[in-house]
């Protein structure tokens, strides 16, 4: 209570300065903790989409036309979405006999997989911005601060604590409220960044695991692209096999 108490007093006792520094980093703080909650919420949703999905997926492979009715709604999870557009097209051009391209399809997945992945990461830049930015900013309010107390030390003439105290801890205030800015954004930043790198590994196995089915059904050949994935999520497996035994 009195560290609550003294921050306060601090901040009545800055200058215009220091109080618009502090003000200013208070709303970027607001705004990087909406930006955490809606982050967290929504990959958490991608999550919830992506574990329903795989296990119908992969439990039933065969009944990809009843798996993508029991998803439609789906609007989160990339990898529900990439197989909605997908299938939706194979399965209308296959009821038209239309003709239909692989190399098609790996195109429509690339472009998804891109827009998806921009979508998750939306907004994450502001997160790298706080982190970045609100320190620097708090040591500019600290400087400022730390002018005032010397030019008000030329001016009185006197060097006793009693006089620096308050404008040094005026000063100091900027950098604490620019720490309590980056810290949890530089956290949730680096987080979010590995959780959406994540989603694009899986998201890239399934595509390929999607193309080959489509390769098969289609007597079309798969794409390179689409077998390295294959071949790289085989040797992984295997690596995993081999360290559990």
């Amino acid at each position: 209570m009195d560290i609550a108490v003294d921050l306060l007093s601090a901040f009545e006792q800055s200058d215009f300065m220091g109080k618009a520094i502090v003000v200013f980093l208070l709303c970027i703080s607001g705004i990087s903790w909406a930006i955490v909650i809606y982050k967290w919420f929504t990959f958490k949703l991608v999550k919830l989409e992506e574990a329903y999905f795989f296990k119908n997926y992969y439990k039933n492979p065969r009944e990809r036309a009843e798996i993508f009715m029991n998803i439609v709604n789906y609007k989160t999870a990339p990898v529900a979405v990439i197989f909605q557009h997908v299938f939706s097209e194979y399965w209308l051009k296959k009821r038209k006999k239309l003709p239909m391209d692989i190399s098609h399809f790996q195109t429509m997945i690339e472009n998804q997989i891109e827009r998806r992945i921009h979508s998750l990461q939306k907004h994450l830049i502001v997160l790298g911005t706080t982190a970045n930015v609100s320190p620097l900013i708090g040591l500019f309010g600290t400087v400022w601060g730390i002018l005032g107390v010397f030019q008000k030390l030329g001016l009185l003439g006197s060097a006793e604590l009693v006089t620096l105290a308050p404008g040094i801890s005026t000063a100091l205030l900027t950098t604490i409220v620019g720490l309590f800015a980056a810290v949890p954004a530089v956290y949730f930043y680096n987080k979010f960044n590995r959780t959406v790198e994540d989603i694009l590994v899986g998201t890239e196995i399934f595509s390929a695991d999607l193309l080959n089915w489509l390769g098969q059904e289609l007597g079309q050949k798969v794409p390179a692209k689409a077998k390295e994935l294959q071949e790289e999520e085989g040797e992984e497996n295997v690596e995993e096999e081999f360290s559990q035994s």
